[in-house]
């Protein structure tokens, strides 16, 4: 695991530092290498700073986090999730937009599977699955695709 945050330290330096070499420079960035490095050990890869998709999926899980902090606090007010910000509801449309990127990534994988070469958490999931086909198991991504 240490050569790859090393390797996104890197690239957090060269999209972020080095284009602003003597101005200060916040560290709001360093969510969006956090979650490369996950990226890297779940999906087998990274994706680039200014990935549409990838800063969509990494506000959507930032949503995710207050919104639960939000519904966490207001769940024992009588009628609270009726207000736009009870968090429920952005919960719901977080969670779908993370499943459905899930879902996505999860059928490139089948569509790439080679069981010799198991490369990331996906890769473990397929062969799990695979070699359980015909038990009766309920390991499984739930919901309904949808598009970002």
């Amino acid at each position: 695991m240490e050569p790859k945050v090393a390797a996104e330290i890197n690239e957090f330096c060269d999209f972020f530092i080095k284009p602003n070499l003597g101005k200060s420079v916040g560290l709001d960035g360093l969510p969006l290498a956090a979650n490369n490095i996950v990226s890297e050990m779940i999906f087998g890869g990274r994706s680039e700073y200014d990935d549409e998709e990838f800063l969509k999926l990494t506000e959507a899980v930032n949503e995710t986090v207050k919104a639960t902090i939000i519904a966490s606090v207001t769940k024992n007010i009588p009628l609270a999730n009726l207000f736009e910000r009870s968090g429920i509801q952005a919960i719901r449309e977080c969670t779908d937009l993370m499943t459905y990127a899930m879902q996505t990534r999860l059928e490139t994988s089948k569509a790439n599977f080679d069981p010799s070469n198991l490369k990331d958490l996906f890769d473990h999931f397929i062969s799990y699955q695979r070699s359980h086909e015909g038990a009766e198991s309920n390991v499984a991504f739930a919901g309904e695709m949808r598009r970002l």
